[in-house]
């Protein structure tokens, strides 16, 4: 029995998972409460990625030996793998109060503490591990998974100490690297973030995502012609949408009697960006089939009408598409037409709301003689840096009060829509108009945003919309932005009538506010 038991361990060990498991079902014919043969298989069925299975047997041999740590702690991998993260965590502070110093274990339970948004628990048990000193590889994978947790919660020059040292113990390892330069990147060490990225590609050269990180810190530099080349390999990563088109990618040739099909593929602001571009495209030749979201769509088809441009149609996605020759993202035209930061088509506005709309929206907002100004507080919240670029609508509110400049001449507006748009109600009572129940499109947005004055807004939909409007816009944004703002500036190539104002301090919107508000003064 010895024997069958070391052998089927044997198996486990070399990958042979069918020859372990059958060794093991046999011995448990004879001997149904054998420990060993059912920590066996349960771990015969979480490296075959059977979670339930595997807690089903590690669960029964915890309940014959409840004092074993290795058993409990495996147990507590299996439900996690089984999504059963409370249990998980209970199974391994059951194992770490038989071993308390149980590296391993204490990695676990933090990666299970971290899953479940127990941050300052997560930490807790990763920096046991690191002191227990007996995690495999040196601790690297501990250090790696404290520095994206202190990454998450916004303390980046902690979390860049932690990925060196994950670094150093493991340089092997590309991921290390590439969460180092993610880290460099948020503290705008672009430099160190480009290297570090080059030592990822270097181990790892189909390393898309860290090509594509790469790319948006030379943007953030300016450097358009190797952002927009690495940029690129966005299509490449998990993230990316596959929409299985057979035609080919459009290289940049001519168009004459072909049909290109620009798609939409991030959010609104991204494609409100890329619109700009659609006179330019026209001259190529050919047929362009321009497809938006369909909130988009009646502001694409009065753009093409205002334009006059002939040879675009427009579809709504999920509209059914008519044959082309050649499709691209529309984030990639840029690149396809050889745009640099200075050379950025500048005309505005090249949006237009709906005369009548637009008439509408005049006459609800109020004559003059009062300055209108629209506030926005928050983008899409499953945006990856949102936590960062959004605020809280109460930072607002020393604008609106009138704590930092007079509102005697200032009417104010909300234009937040979403779930944020609850957040009007920190503001006191009737200082501020709430448009949201009006904003189903943007169509109806953009004509709200020509009766105001100025909107002060975070780096949304609404800030591009409004500056494609060549409306007045201050924008918001934090210390270490999106790549299309670039740095150390305050105005924007691609938006004339835009103001940036930048937070100085990682976090710190109170300084923007307050800069803003002097310059109000």
């Amino acid at each position: 029995m010895e024997k069958a038991l070391t052998t089927a361990l044997a198996h486990l060990g070399a990958g042979r998972l069918g020859e372990a498991e059958a060794l093991c079902q046999a011995i448990l014919a004879l001997r149904p409460k054998e420990v060993a043969a059912l920590h066996c298989l349960g771990l015969v069925a979480l490296q075959g990625g059977k979670p339930d299975r595997a807690v089903a047997f590690l669960g029964r041999a915890a309940s014959l030996t409840p004092a074993d740590p290795a058993v409990l702690s495996n147990l507590g991998s299996a439900r996690r793998a089984a999504g059963q993260l409370d249990e998980a965590v209970a199974a391994f502070n059951a194992a770490l109060k038989i071993d308390p110093r149980a590296g391993e274990t204490l990695f676990n339970l933090g990666n299970a503490l971290g899953a479940l948004r127990r941050h300052a628990e997560a930490e807790q048990a990763y920096r046991r591990a690191i002191a227990a000193g007996n995690c495999r590889q040196g601790g690297a994978a501990v250090y790696c998974n404290l520095g994206l947790l202190l990454e998450e919660r916004g303390a980046i020059d902690e979390a860049i100490a932690a990925y060196r040292q994950a670094v150093q113990r493991r340089p092997e390892f590309a991921e290390y690297h590439y969460n180092l330069g993610n880290a460099l990147r948020a503290k705008l060490a672009l430099d160190e973030a480009v290297a570090a990225y080059d030592r990822a590609l270097m181990l790892r050269p189909d390393y898309p995502e860290a090509r594509m990180n790469q790319s948006l810190a030379f943007l953030l530099k300016g450097d358009f012609a190797r952002g927009l080349e690495g940029y690129e390999a966005r299509r490449l990563t998990p993230e990316a949408e596959q929409r299985g088109f057979s035609a080919p990618l459009w290289r940049g040739e001519a168009l004459v009697q072909r049909c290109l099909l620009l798609h939409a593929e991030q959010g609104f602001g991204d494609t409100i960006q890329l619109l700009r571009y659609l006179p330019v495209l026209d001259a190529y030749g050919g047929r362009i089939v321009v497809e938006v979201q369909p909130a988009l769509r009646a502001l694409v088809d009065a753009k093409v009408r205002r334009d006059a441009l002939a040879s675009v149609e427009v579809r709504s996605r999920g509209e059914a598409l008519p044959s082309f020759d050649c499709h691209l993202p529309m984030m990639s035209l840029a690149r396809i037409l050889g745009i640099a930061s200075k050379a950025v088509p500048v005309r505005t506005p090249y949006l237009w709301p709906n005369s009548q709309a637009a008439a509408y929206w005049q006459t609800r907002l109020g004559a003059g003689g009062v300055q209108r100004v629209g506030l926005v507080w928050a983008g899409n919240p499953h945006h990856r840096n949102d936590r960062n670029r959004s605020i809280q609508p109460a930072q607002l509110a020393p604008l609106v009060e009138g704590s930092l400049f007079g509102t005697n001449s200032r009417q104010f507006f909300s234009l937040q829509v979403g779930a944020a748009a609850t957040g009007i109600s920190v503001f006191p009572a009737g200082s501020i108009t709430d448009l949201s129940p009006f904003l189903h499109d943007f169509a109806e947005t953009a004509a709200a945003l020509t009766a105001l004055d100025l909107i002060i807004t975070v780096d949304t939909s609404v800030a591009h919309l409004a500056g494609a409007l060549g409306r007045p816009v201050e924008l918001l944004l934090p210390y270490a932005p999106d790549w299309r703002w670039m740095l150390d500036r305050s105005d924007s190539p691609w938006y004339p009538t835009m103001r940036i104002h930048r937070q100085k301090i990682p976090g710190d919107w109170a300084g923007v506010i307050s800069g803003l508000a002097a310059e109000f003064r």
